[in-house]
C-alpha cells in the first residue's frame, strides 16, 4: 500500500499545470478524505473543480483560488479528495513574459 501523503502529493501535483502553475503561494490544503487504498502499480487520475476565486484583500495584485480534487485509480475508484487555496498573479501575461511558463 502507498502513504497517504505520497498519493496526496502525487496527485495534488498533477494539477498543477491546468491550475496553479503560476501560484505565488500554496495557501493550504482542506478536508483531505482518503476514501480508498492505493497500491504499488495503480494508475490514478486527478480532476479538479475550482470552487471560489476571488481578488486579494493584502495583496492587489493577486488573486484567491480555491479548488476540491478528486483521485480515482484506474478501476474508477475515487481515493482521495480534498480541497486546497493558493494564490496567483493576476496578471498572468506579465508573469509569463518573465518566466516563460
Amino acid at each position: 500500500m502507498v502513504c497517504s501523503s505520497i498519493t496526496l502529493h502525487i496527485i495534488g501535483g498533477m494539477t498543477v499545470r491546468s491550475t496553479s502553475g503560476l501560484t505565488i503561494a500554496n495557501l493550504g490544503f482542506d478536508q483531505i478524505r482518503c476514501t480508498h487504498p492505493v497500491f504499488v502499480g495503480d494508475t490514478l487520475y486527478a480532476e479538479t473543480e475550482i470552487l471560489e476565486r476571488r481578488r486579494s484583500r493584502s495583496r492587489p495584485t493577486a488573486g484567491l483560488v480555491t479548488c476540491r480534487t478528486t483521485g480515482q485509480n484506474q478501476d474508477h475508484v475515487t481515493v482521495m479528495t480534498f480541497t486546497r487555496a493558493f494564490l496567483v498573479p493576476l496578471d498572468t501575461d506579465a508573469v509569463r513574459d518573465r518566466t516563460h511558463y
